[in-house]
């Protein structure tokens, strides 16, 4: 028995152009119906693609709304909150730049677990860029969204920001302890986040080591546990990261973390402070 459904050919004209054209005309339990909406060939498949650019369009639009949430919940200060790449001095772009670029380009998103960590560093000397790459690294990430399921994908805070933070936690009245982060919710985001990017690590002198390598022990240990990935930037050589993280007590678990997280990529920055050079010029 042949089921398959009888039509008829029917000539129409097309509701968009007019244009005449031959459409099938099925026969289903006694009700004539067409499946060409009116429209020719032509107009058919331009139709098709005009809703595949609205629908394109509209969820570009979304993205660009969560994204613009993701940037005001990032961390990231209001100087560096429109940071790109292409505004970096050019006279200042060497492989720093490029490794920073592809660090940002290749970040898995969905999934960053076992992603290499990075550390920008100069010894004495500030004005060359660390956290203006690092920002950028993290507007990149953050426009380079497209879906995933996730919060904010990175979170930006400086060293003396973070301890900052933490010590306030320790004045907090009775009402603050409910209503503000304690000092385990400001680890716990660091700790959780796809991409921390702490910078500035070094930069001011703290009286208290035994609390500073308690509070970057922690966090470290923590995303390494995760497997998740940090950006570094600090005004510190090698050797004094070490002493930062521990070593001055003989505990060194912190730095090798960082080692073993950034599979030895830490990039020296070093140069003449570039907003000297522009203040003077």
């Amino acid at each position: 028995m042949n089921m398959e459904p009888k039509y008829e050919i029917v000539e129409k004209r097309c509701i968009d152009c007019g244009k005449a054209f031959d459409s099938k005309v099925f026969s289903i339990l006694s009700v004539k119906r067409s499946f060409d909406g009116g429209r020719c060939p032509d107009c058919r498949a331009a139709w098709a693609d005009h809703s595949k650019a609205a629908e394109h369009a509209a969820r570009e639009l979304e993205y660009a709304k969560v994204r613009l949430q993701f940037k005001n919940q990032s961390g990231i200060p209001p100087r560096y909150i429109e940071r790109t790449f292409e505004q970096f001095d050019k006279g200042w772009r060497g492989d720093a730049y490029q490794d920073c670029i592809k660090y940002a380009d290749n970040f898995p998103i969905s999934d960053p677990r076992k992603y290499k960590s990075l550390v920008l560093y100069s010894k004495g000397t500030w004005g060359v860029g660390k956290s203006f790459l690092a920002a950028a690294i993290g507007n990149r990430i953050i426009e380079r969204w497209k879906g995933e399921r996730c919060g904010c994908p990175i979170y930006f805070i400086s060293e003396p920001d973070l301890f900052r933070s933490i010590r306030a936690t320790y004045s907090y009245n009775n009402e603050e302890k409910v209503r503000l982060d304690s000092e385990e919710d400001i680890i716990n985001r660091c700790i959780g986040v796809k991409l921390l990017i702490l910078d500035d690590v070094g930069k001011e002198s703290v009286g208290d080591m035994t609390f500073v390598q308690r509070i970057l022990f922690a966090i470290i240990n923590g995303r390494y546990n995760a497997y998740l990935p940090m950006v570094i930037t600090a005004n510190l050589d090698i050797d004094e990261m070490r002493l930062h993280l521990g070593a001055n007590v003989g505990n060194e678990a912190a730095y090798d973390r960082i080692i073993e997280m950034s599979g030895g990529l830490s990039i020296k920055m070093a140069g003449k402070s570039f907003r000297r050079i522009q203040k003077l010029e």
